[in-house]
């Protein structure tokens, strides 16, 4: 729940300037087909998750691949944006997980970043 419009929301998520660490940043060209990749630089080396967007209605729903540094977990995210009286929910689907492990990873990995949003949204 955001106390924010939803095409607010929608907009801090696709911006290449809503980058919540660990990611150092980000790189995106949002349209069919286009790429999003995000990047965390530690000191022993980066990490980089690469994404293919599937489908995009604007303000509304997104839908693209993602996989870290080609492990061969490619799972699929889809995100809508839903308004509500007193702003917006999104809605965040993340699938195709082969290991457990991962997915509770990922799970921690997603509750940062909506941290990071919210705050990002409040500045």
């Amino acid at each position: 729940m955001f106390a924010h419009p939803s095409d607010a929301v929608y907009t801090a998520w696709i911006s290449e300037e809503t980058v919540v660490p660990p990611v150092t940043r980000i790189e995106k060209d949002v349209r069919l087909g286009g790429h999003y990749r995000l990047y965390v630089e530690m000191e022993h080396g980066t990490m980089v998750m690469d994404a293919v967007y599937r489908e995009i209605d604007p303000g509304r729903r997104l839908v693209y691949s993602w996989e870290w540094n080609d492990d061969g977990e490619a799972t699929e995210v889809e995100v809508e944006f839903l308004p509500t009286a007193d702003g917006s929910s999104v809605r965040l689907s993340h699938s195709g997980f082969l290991k457990q492990d991962s997915f509770d990873r990922h799970a921690d990995g997603w509750k940062n970043y909506f941290d990071g949003l919210t705050a990002r949204l409040a500045e």
